[in-house]
């Protein structure tokens, strides 16, 4: 059973890659991020500053990641992707546990999905936390997002601490989690 789950979300985490991808090239935009000295993408470089966005909110508010109070969780997903669906539980599970010691941003790929679609994935799973809407693109081309669900831990201080290409288990979400919120204290 165990082995049949794990082929299933391989074979989900690729299609949804070659979905996203398909996407993307249909709306003949580049998704590269820019170079760093070494040749690796920007959003490969943990250490590295988080490239700053500002987007809206659900809610209508404004979201950005200056003047951070606590350290951020920015989780890419789309309403399309099979592996957000599975992760997004554990996201709501682990705010419920973390949400006095750091934020998750839900940035929801609105360029190739929509708003009224993102309302209703974000209502259906709970989330409590700001859903964000990348309508134009601008944060997933920041960030290099080639694969969703990916996540980015991000310290108070804007720098990125970790991230996650593709489905994050929940046993390897909780890890990172505890991991940025040890790592402000």
């Amino acid at each position: 059973m165990r082995k049949a789950t794990t082929i299933i979300l391989t074979v989900a985490v690729v299609l949804t890659v070659i979905l996203y991808m398909n996407r993307a090239s249909e709306n003949n935009e580049t998704t590269q991020a820019p170079e760093t000295e070494q040749g690796q993408g920007f959003a490969q470089q943990v250490g590295k500053q988080a490239p700053g966005f500002e987007l809206k909110g659900l809610d209508g508010k404004t979201y950005t990641l200056e003047n951070l109070q606590k350290p951020v969780v920015l989780n890419f997903w789309a309403s399309w992707c099979g592996p957000c669906r599975i992760e997004g539980p554990e996201l709501v599970r682990l705010y419920e546990e973390y949400k006095d010691d750091l934020e998750i941003y839900a940035v929801n790929l609105t360029e190739n999905d929509s708003v009224e679609k993102a309302k209703a994935f974000s209502d259906e799973m709970g989330f409590t936390f700001p859903v964000l809407l990348d309508e134009k693109g601008q944060a997933s081309k920041l960030y290099q997002i080639q694969a969703v669900p990916t996540s980015f831990f991000i310290s108070k201080d804007g720098v990125i601490t970790d991230q996650i290409i593709g489905f994050g288990n929940p046993e390897e979400l909780a890890k990172r989690f505890k991991k940025l919120v040890e790592e402000a204290k």
